[in-house]
C-alpha cells in the first residue's frame, strides 16, 4: 500500500499533465511570444551591422600592417620625428606670430598621412613584386595567402584616393598626388623599361623623400615659404634617394634575380662590384650633405657632418664584411637609422 502523500503527488501530475480526452499525452502548448528574440528587431539589426563594420575595419587595419609592418621605421617615423622638430623649432621657421596646427592634431595627422603613404607604395610594390616577395619575403600578405592579387588591386585604387583626400585636407594634396603619380610610373610603368630600372628607383626614392620631407613639416605650418627648409629638404633628398638607397637592392639579389623582369646594380655589374660602388655611394651621400652643412654654417653643423661620415664608413665595413642575407639587411636597417637621424638633424642644422 502506497504512501499517503505519494498517491496526492501522483494525483496533482495527473490533473496538470496535457491529455486529451481518450486519454493520449499531447505536447504542451508552445506557442508563446520570445520577448528576447522579437521585441527589438530594429536595435538586433543595428547591432549586427555595427558589429559587421567594427569586424571589417579591425581586419583592414590588420591587413595594412602586415602590409607596412616592415617600412615603418623609414616612412612614419621619420616623419613623426620631423613634425616634432618643426613643431621645436617653430619659431625661426615660421615667425612668432604665425597660425600654426598644435602638436595634438598634427603628430597624430603625420602618423596618419605617412602610414597611407607607405601603404600606397607597398601595395602597389607588392602586386608587382608578388613573385620575388614568395622567395625573399614570404610572410608578406600575398604569398602568405591572406590577401589576393585582385583584393590588392581593389585596395591601391581606395587607399590611393583616401590618402589625396586626406593630404588635402592637411594642405598636402598636391604633394600626395604626386607620391600617388610616382607609384604609378615606378611600380606600374616602369618595370616596362627593365634596363632602366637601376635609374628609375632611385628618383623614385628621392621624390618620396623630399614628398616626405616637405609634407610633415608642411602640416604643422606653410613651410614652402621658408627657403632654407626646402633646400635643405632637396639637398637630403638627392643625397639620401640617389645615392644612398641603393644599398637597399644588395639584400633581394636572389629575388631579383629570380623575378627577371629588373635590372637592378648587383645584377648588372655583379654583387661585389655592387658592393663597392654602393659604398662610392654612400661616400658621396656624405659629401652632398656636408657641403650642405658647410652652406648653411649652424654652431654644431660640423659635428653633425662628422657623425654622418662615421655612419656612412661603419656601413661600407659592414657591406664589405657581412656578406649574407640576414646581415645585408641590418645593414640596411642601420642605413635607415641614419636617415632618420639626418631628418631629425633638421631641428639644429638649418
Amino acid at each position: 500500500m502506497q504512501p499517503l502523500h505519494s498517491l496526492a503527488v501522483q494525483d496533482l501530475l495527473h490533473r496538470h499533465s496535457p491529455s486529451t480526452r481518450h486519454g493520449v499525452s499531447e505536447p504542451p502548448c508552445t506557442n508563446v511570444p520570445s520577448y528576447v528574440e522579437q521585441e527589438y528587431p530594429a536595435i538586433d539589426a543595428a547591432l549586427e551591422v555595427v558589429e559587421d563594420t567594427a569586424r571589417f575595419i579591425l581586419r583592414e587595419l590588420y591587413v595594412s600592417f602586415r602590409f607596412v609592418r616592415y617600412d615603418l621605421t623609414v616612412t612614419v617615423l621619420p616623419g613623426a620625428l620631423l613634425t616634432l622638430a618643426t613643431h621645436m623649432k617653430s619659431t625661426s621657421v615660421f615667425g612668432a606670430t604665425a597660425s600654426l596646427t598644435p602638436m595634438w592634431r598634427s603628430l597624430p595627422s603625420s602618423i596618419i598621412w605617412m602610414w597611407l603613404f607607405v601603404y600606397v607604395s607597398n601595395l602597389a610594390n607588392q602586386i608587382h613584386g608578388a613573385e620575388e616577395d614568395a622567395i625573399n619575403k614570404p610572410s608578406r600578405p600575398i604569398p602568405s595567402k591572406l590577401v589576393t592579387i585582385s583584393s590588392a588591386h581593389k585596395r591601391f585604387v581606395w587607399i590611393a584616393a583616401v590618402f589625396v583626400l586626406v593630404g588635402s585636407c592637411l594642405g598636402n594634396g598636391l604633394l600626395s598626388l604626386a607620391w600617388v603619380a610616382d607609384v604609378l610610373i615606378n611600380d606600374f610603368w616602369g618595370p616596362s623599361i627593365t634596363y632602366l630600372h637601376w635609374l628609375i628607383k632611385p628618383v623614385f626614392m628621392m621624390t618620396g623623400i623630399f614628398i616626405m620631407a616637405i609634407g610633415n613639416p608642411n602640416i604643422v605650418g606653410p613651410i614652402t615659404g621658408n627657403a632654407p627648409t626646402v633646400l635643405y629638404m632637396a639637398v637630403v633628398s638627392v643625397a639620401v634617394g640617389l645615392f644612398g638607397f641603393n644599398i637597399q637592392d644588395i639584400r633581394d639579389v636572389e629575388g631579383d634575380r629570380a623575378k627577371g623582369d629588373r635590372l637592378t646594380l648587383p645584377l648588372m655589374i655583379g654583387e661585389v662590384p655592387a658592393r663597392h660602388l654602393c659604398n662610392v655611394l654612400l661616400m658621396c651621400c656624405w659629401g652632398i650633405l656636408h657641403s650642405a652643412l658647410r652652406a648653411l654654417n649652424r654652431p654644431y653643423n660640423f659635428a653633425t657632418s662628422m657623425t654622418i661620415l662615421a655612419w656612412c664608413i661603419f656601413l661600407c665595413v659592414r657591406t664589405l664584411l657581412f656578406r649574407s642575407p640576414p646581415q645585408d639587411h641590418k645593414t640596411y636597417i642601420f642605413f635607415v637609422y641614419l636617415y632618420s637621424f639626418v631628418l631629425m638633424s633638421y631641428l639644429w642644422v638649418v
